[in-house]
């Protein structure tokens, strides 16, 4: 059964197989949708389409407010999608001159489609990541992963030039590959390669 002891009869069933578009993951949420109260096994219409449909309302939920989400929250999903791991918490604070509440503020409203998990926030799903950089399915809500290289190119830039030793280890082990992502930092990424202390503090 979906939820508590209802069960769905075989149209039902079809439909949220038709709707679900052959991912697990769709009915897994759709349980816990039914079992929140927010889905009634009565009202299957309401059932969004794909995962797609279920990011979209998730956004438009939590996002009402287009020039707050694309002035505060935009930048920081599109950093999200372009990085090569997991962020910290802490360098997305200083990738973005937040205050330590501001950043647990921000980082929060992202919502279960971006959790922290040990100090650092991702992406709970690789399908939340290519809905999102998709611009004809994430309409209004996309976000740029070429913007998202910029930014952490440039922040990871200004770090290497006050000194390797003080590079977070995310901007020393990933710098190469943002900047190598921007089309005019070829001289930048060439100097970096080159440069005798990146080297041995990638190496360590």
């Amino acid at each position: 059964p979906f939820a508590g002891n209802a069960e769905p009869s075989p149209d039902l069933v079809e439909t949220i197989v038709n709707k679900s578009e052959g991912l697990f993951l769709y009915v897994d949420w759709v349980r816990q949708e039914l079992a929140n109260g927010r889905l009634s096994l009565n009202e299957p219409d309401k059932f969004p389409q794909g995962l797609g449909g279920i990011y979209a309302g998730f956004f438009r939920r939590y996002f009402p407010d287009p020039e707050k989400y694309a002035a505060t929250y935009r930048p920081l999903l599109e950093a999200i999608c372009a990085a090569r791991e997991p962020l910290e918490t802490a360098y997305v604070a200083n990738l973005f001159g937040w205050s330590v509440y501001s950043r647990n503020q921000i980082v929060s409203a992202l919502g279960s489609l971006f959790p922290v998990d040990g100090g650092h926030v991702r992406p709970f799903h690789q399908s939340v990541r290519d809905w999102l950089t998709d611009d004809s399915r994430a309409g209004d809500y996309f976000a740029s992963v070429a913007e998202g290289h910029k930014r952490l190119a440039e922040y990871g830039w200004l770090q290497f030039q006050k000194g390797v030793a003080a590079m977070p280890r995310y901007s020393v082990v990933h710098l190469p590959a943002h900047l190598g992502a921007v089309p005019d930092r070829e001289d930048d990424l060439r100097k970096l390669l080159l440069d005798f202390e990146w080297v041995q503090a990638k190496l360590n």
